[in-house]
């Protein structure tokens, strides 16, 4: 009866964590937070006291239009289950959604992804590249402020430059 308890009691938390990790979706299609989210992984640790979960190995997390591909995910949750920050780690961790119906997808790529819901901010360290549709953004570090919908760079040294390429709406072959 005890181990039938506390199985109900780890499905439970695992249940409130997956449905916390909705906050990925905040910018995608709203339709996407309907829908079921997949996550795979070649390990899984999570301990409910802490509120963190670690992803590891081939992490793929899938809902409707948005995705995350990392080495390593690591979910923070605070005491009142709200998820704190998401932390996405690897050779090239990737996150892309479509953030609108009839818009082109938006892809972020780097060494490290780390998204704070409650800020409504992404940060990228280590080679980021944010793009959508024709126009980027590349720089080893970029802070994705989505509540004010601004992109920043910042240099890790005076040698590198942030590398912008925004194509005019109204050229000739665009959309």
């Amino acid at each position: 009866m005890t181990y039938l308890f506390k199985y109900k009691k780890w499905m439970l938390a695992l249940l409130t964590l997956l449905f916390s990790l909705s906050s990925l979706t905040t910018y995608a299609l709203s339709s996407d937070s309907d829908l079921p989210m997949n996550v795979s992984s070649d390990t899984l640790d999570f301990n409910s006291k802490t509120g963190i979960t670690i992803f590891t190995g081939n992490v793929k997390m899938d809902q409707g239009t948005t995705h995350l591909r990392a080495d390593k995910v690591t979910v923070y949750k605070r005491m009142d289950g709200e998820v704190e920050k998401i932390i996405a780690v690897g050779k090239q961790a990737h996150y892309s959604t479509q953030p609108e119906e009839g818009k082109d997808v938006m892809d972020a790529f780097g060494n490290t992804i780390e998204y704070y819901p409650q800020k409504k901010q992404a940060v990228i360290l280590g080679n980021g590249s944010v793009k959508q549709g024709q126009n980027s953004l590349n720089a080893q570090h970029i802070v994705y402020d989505l509540a004010k919908d601004t992109l920043t760079s910042i240099p890790t040294n005076r040698r590198e430059a942030a590398k912008l390429i925004l194509y005019p709406k109204n050229l000739p072959g665009s959309k």
